[in-house]
């Protein structure tokens, strides 16, 4: 005889399931599938490109919000935040799948790196003549962040001009900025302010970890 809890709960992870399908299937109709290549580190035209990935805009976004993806929801993770957040005229917002994520492409014989996924951050708002931004991330997207950091305190030591985006700000979250960032599970992350790359990132929530920068 079929036990009635386990089939009330079979059905109630049926539908939970079904409603979680339903709703990524509306979030990335709401995005589109542009072409990159990884070598040229260029947006491409779609057809033919050698790859595509998924990016999903809100708003005018040469003033964006720009908002990086974390494992292993990618882009779908922000669903449930971009409900708490302003209307896309108020904030605009850019999200992005990395290769291998999402709805972009995933090849296996693929030289997956933080560079990798840096270059093609910067391809887009290349391509999208993103103007300024703030980066929020979580997970892993920290070190994507510190990356494009890296990059402009580098280029500015050389005496070069900034290329991309002025970084208006920078807030990340359960992170790897840390040892322990992975630890509190919730909890922001500072971009350390009395370092040079928390002065070219701005401010992030405070927290306990943030005697990390001078250790």
């Amino acid at each position: 005889m079929t036990d009635m809890s386990d089939l009330s709960g079979t059905v109630a992870g049926a539908v939970a399931y079904e409603r979680q399908t339903s709703s990524a299937q509306a979030w990335f109709a709401g995005g589109e599938r542009v072409g990159y290549d990884p070598k040229a580190r260029a947006i491409t035209p779609a057809q033919g490109a050698p790859l595509n990935v998924f990016v999903r805009r809100e708003g005018d976004v040469a003033h964006t919000v720009s908002f990086l993806p974390g494992f292993p929801d990618g882009s779908f993770g922000w669903v449930k935040v971009r409900q708490h957040l302003p209307n896309a005229a108020e904030m605009p917002k850019l999200f992005i799948d990395y290769v291998g994520m999402g709805d972009s492409d995933k090849p296996n014989d693929y030289a997956y790196s933080t560079a990798e996924r840096a270059d093609l951050v910067e391809a887009i708002w290349r391509d999208l003549r993103v103007k300024s931004t703030t980066l929020v991330s979580f997970d892993f997207s920290s070190l994507v962040v510190l990356e494009m950091l890296r990059r402009r305190l580098e280029r500015s030591e050389r005496g070069e001009t900034p290329e991309g985006p002025n970084i208006r700000g920078v807030f990340i979250f359960n992170g790897g900025l840390f040892t322990d960032g992975h630890t509190h599970r919730g909890t922001p992350r500072p971009c350390c302010t009395d370092s040079p790359i928390g002065l070219a990132g701005g401010w992030a929530a405070p927290s306990r970890s943030s005697r990390g920068c001078r250790e």
